[in-house]
């Protein structure tokens, strides 16, 4: 019998349109959860961001109140409460602020959890959780109705290297150089002989500035304020950053000390002998000016428009002045924050002049440690005298002699803020 072979090719008609209609229904499947997945990846990616933020701003909150060198003086409430959203301990409230400042999947981030380490002396640490509920899918709801969520963790300290075998290099330092004194006669210093801070905290003291070369005045006993004498410093570099806003008594590039003043100079400032400042005793006037820039004040005096720092503490508290570049702190107390009044200088060992003539020293300096000041106000000078800045003592960092290594610190506090990656 002859058999056609056309038969058996007639019932083969039609295969490859049904394969390629599979294929295609399975490659779409496919792009279709790549999508979702890509989807997911990126918020999971936002919600990182959002987690290491808040992190960083909860941890901020230890050092700018001075919690992670005075413990004690604060109950753990008051600082950090182990809890969901909404607890108004003062690392939450930053933490959730900031979180909510950064988006997930085109929503503000939300903060699901926060659990605070307390138990490490100086270096307490906040753990953040953000997470971010029905996300939007475009395919996978096909298949499953489940929310789809997404979240991500992050853990931040804030260390406090005092006596600590770590050297501490500050950026953003004003260019005002204080001697490590805080009585008559030197008897009792900020930072000890081991870098321990010593006291002070919480004192109010007037910086006079030296114009010209001679021994600094160390405090003497009697009401507050004491009275300091400082150096005027030189930077290595002009590189700086200025002041949110626009304050009324500015007058940028006058000189580069009042700039270094009124601005953040980006040089680096480290424990132990330096060459990144040079003592200045003569030329580069502008203290006064400079400060009240600063503090965004319209004259000498409180109540000018610069923030106010009420009486008491640690823990301290700020209140915006009505000329506080973020318009929603003005009039409110809250803790250190947001406030351009809150600076750090540097601290030098010794009573002795630093400069046997009245020019610019190039003389080493040696480093001891760092105060964090909250300036109150400026005060013009008596006749000849020199215009005085008033400023509270906020906080302390000191350097342990002969540290190796180091640890960064920029802004307003001495103590570091640093990302813990468990």
């Amino acid at each position: 019998m002859k058999i056609s072979a056309g038969i058996g090719r007639k019932n083969e008609r039609g295969q490859t349109i049904a394969l390629v209609a599979a294929s295609l229904v399975a490659l779409l499947g496919m792009a279709a959860l790549s999508i979702d997945v890509v989807t997911l990846y990126v918020a999971r990616g936002e919600a990182q961001r959002a987690a290491d933020a808040a992190a960083l701003g909860g941890a901020r909150m230890f050092a700018t109140t001075s919690f992670a060198t005075s413990p004690s003086s604060f109950t753990a409430s008051e600082i950090c409460a182990s809890a969901g959203p909404g607890s108004s301990s003062a690392v939450n409230v930053v933490a959730e602020k900031t979180a909510a400042e950064n988006s997930v999947s085109n929503q503000p981030a939300a903060v699901s959890n926060i659990s605070c380490d307390l138990t490490q002396d100086r270096n307490p640490r906040v753990t953040v959780t953000v997470k971010r509920d029905n996300l939007a899918t475009f395919f996978s709801r096909m298949w499953s109705r489940a929310n789809t969520s997404v979240s991500a963790t992050a853990t931040a300290e804030a260390y406090n290297a005092s006596g600590e075998n770590v050297a501490v290099e500050m950026t953003g330092v004003k260019p005002w150089l204080l001697p490590n004194c805080r009585s008559a006669g030197c008897a009792t210093h900020y930072i000890d002989g081991s870098g321990m801070v010593e006291g002070g905290i919480g004192t109010t003291i007037r910086l006079d500035r030296i114009n010209t070369a001679g021994a600094p005045a160390i405090p003497s006993p009697g009401p507050l304020p004491a009275l300091v004498d400082f150096y005027a410093l030189n930077f290595i570099s002009t590189a700086r950053a200025c002041p949110a806003g626009i304050s009324p008594s500015c007058n940028l590039g006058v000189n580069d000390y009042e700039d270094d003043v009124s601005c953040s100079n980006r040089t680096p400032v480290s424990c132990g002998p330096t060459t990144a400042v040079s003592v200045r005793t003569v030329g580069g006037y502008g203290t006064r000016e400079g400060t009240r820039c600063l503090i965004h004040a319209f004259d000498d005096a409180l109540a000018k428009g610069q923030d106010i720092f009420p009486p008491g503490g640690p823990p301290f508290t700020v209140q915006g002045g009505n000329n506080n570049p973020i318009s929603s702190v003005r009039g409110t107390t809250n803790p250190l924050s947001h406030s351009d009044s809150i600076v750090t200088v540097p601290l030098y060992a010794g009573t002795s002049s630093l400069c046997i003539a009245a020019n610019n020293c190039t003389l080493p300096i040696s480093i001891v440690g760092f105060l964090q000041l909250g300036i109150t106000h400026t005060i013009p000078g008596a006749g000849a005298g020199t215009p005085a800045v008033e400023a509270k003592v906020l906080d302390a960092v000191g350097c342990k002699p002969g540290a190796t290594g180091g640890v960064s610190a920029s802004g307003s506090s001495p103590v570091a803020v640093r990302l813990i990656h468990q």
